[in-house]
């Protein structure tokens, strides 16, 4: 029953995208995985500069865990294999929590299609055209992690990120007490509505991990840092064994 549900979720999904884009076939890998394959053609706009992506071909690969998780996507022309493309051929389409927090506006194929996939392709042909990327590019590693939770939580100081990373990887969100951004403001008054947000889109040990790459940065630039955080963590995981 719950398997009947799940096609059924997935073949409707698949019929909107279909529609929108009819050169897209739906199908079961040799794993049991439903993908969907096919040409992506479609226009897209950025500051009154419009785009044209053809001759694309694309595979979107749905998890167990679709539509709680986003599908992945591979490029199969070999037009973008060395731009932005993980090692295992998938494509990389921002940070993964950057990723989870577009298309859980939209769970749906037609969602993450039209919110990461064509805004991927769209800047790979805006940087082929123009040489520059249209909407910047976050660099790797722990310095692209701190960028983009700069940007997501409108702060600069990376020490004021970590206060509020740790929050998520503790699962200790307290709203009435002082927000780490340093506002002044409780929590609940702050930064609380974004926390609470992605806090059910990654684990605790995935915002722990984005946490630690975020200190191992400030730390090689020599930011004084306390480590007592790391040192409660490494004796609970202990624990647990």
């Amino acid at each position: 029953m719950i398997m009947d549900v799940k096609e059924n979720i997935i073949r409707k999904h698949f019929q909107d995208l279909q529609a929108k884009y009819p050169a897209m076939k739906l199908s079961q890998n040799v794993f049991g995985n439903w993908v969907v394959r096919g040409e992506l053609c479609a226009s897209a706009k950025f500051e009154n500069v419009e785009i044209k992506i053809e001759d694309v071909k694309i595979e979107l690969i749905l998890s167990a865990m679709y539509p709680e998780t986003h599908p992945v996507v591979r490029e199969t022309t070999g037009l973008t294999k060395e731009f932005h493309t993980n090692t295992d051929g998938t494509l990389c389409l921002g940070t993964p929590l950057a990723v989870r927090v577009t298309y859980m506006r939209h769970p749906t194929l037609v969602g993450f299609v039209e919110g990461s996939v064509i805004p991927f392709f769209f800047a790979f042909n805006y940087l082929a055209k123009y040489g520059e990327l249209p909407f910047g590019e976050l660099s790797h590693g722990g310095k692209g992690l701190l960028e983009y939770y700069q940007e997501l939580f409108d702060i600069s100081s990376g020490e004021q990120v970590l206060g509020l990373l740790r929050i998520l990887a503790e699962s200790d969100y307290r709203g009435h007490l002082p927000c780490p951004c340093g506002s002044h403001a409780t929590l609940r008054q702050c930064h609380g509505e974004i926390l609470r947000e992605i806090s059910t889109l990654q684990s605790t040990d995935d915002f722990f991990m984005d946490y630690y790459s975020v200190y191992k940065l400030l730390s090689e630039l020599n930011v004084t840092i306390s480590q007592e955080f790391l040192i409660k963590r490494r004796i609970a995981k202990k624990h647990q064994k």
